[in-house]
């Protein structure tokens, strides 16, 4: 189960959140072993960021956490559709958006330590 926390500076709508959410689902196929079905995204708005020290309007952080590592090539992937789906969606430039990719080898899920 991959899990995908967006924060976001700005209050979405249903329309975008569903819009996000279901592009990014279609998205993380672009990681080995990895499916919509088995996603969680969690929205995070109105949060108050700043980048430099000062509050700059809209700003997004993704934050992806999957169970194994995937290649350069499939994160980078994955990390390129997110910045078009968020430009697309939320219309946010690149430079208004940073994201992190954490692979762990240890992961829990369904009562048990994979």
């Amino acid at each position: 189960m991959p899990y995908l926390g967006i924060h976001i500076s700005k209050t979405l709508t249903t329309e975008e959140r569903e819009q996000v959410k279901s592009e990014l689902g279609a998205a993380i196929s672009l990681i080995p072993n990895k499916r919509e079905e088995l996603l969680m995204v969690e929205f995070l708005e109105g949060s108050a960021m700043y980048l430099g020290g000062q509050q700059s309007g809209a700003l997004a952080y993704v934050d992806l956490r999957c169970y194994k590592s995937a290649s350069y090539e499939e994160n980078k992937a994955f990390t390129e559709e997110a910045y078009r789906v968020l430009r697309e969606a939320l219309k946010l430039e690149a430079g208004q958006v940073y994201m992190t990719i954490t692979e762990y080898q240890n992961w829990g899920s369904k009562g048990t330590l994979k």
